[in-house]
């Protein structure tokens, strides 16, 4: 599974620039951070549950930081 992903024409070039601590490009951080945001938005607004509220609010803070912390991929 590991050899098909980076090897697939659409996600293995993210994957192998990752790995290999090249980061990744900022388009890819900006709709990674688009999509999470409007996909937990979503579920917060879903959930009755403050506890579940609470955890989601944490995931996606912990998750655009790290985002943002990737160095950026220039590509040449």
């Amino acid at each position: 599974m590991s050899n098909w992903l980076k090897n697939n024409k659409l996600i293995g070039p993210y994957i192998n620039n990752y790995q290999e601590k090249k980061g990744i490009t900022l388009r890819a951080k900006m709709n990674s951070i688009f999509l999470l945001w409007i996909t937990i938005g979503i579920s917060l607004y879903l959930v009755n549950n403050n506890y579940i509220r609470i955890i989601l609010i944490l995931v996606i803070v912990g998750v655009t930081t790290h985002l943002i912390l990737i160095p950026t991929y220039r590509s040449k």
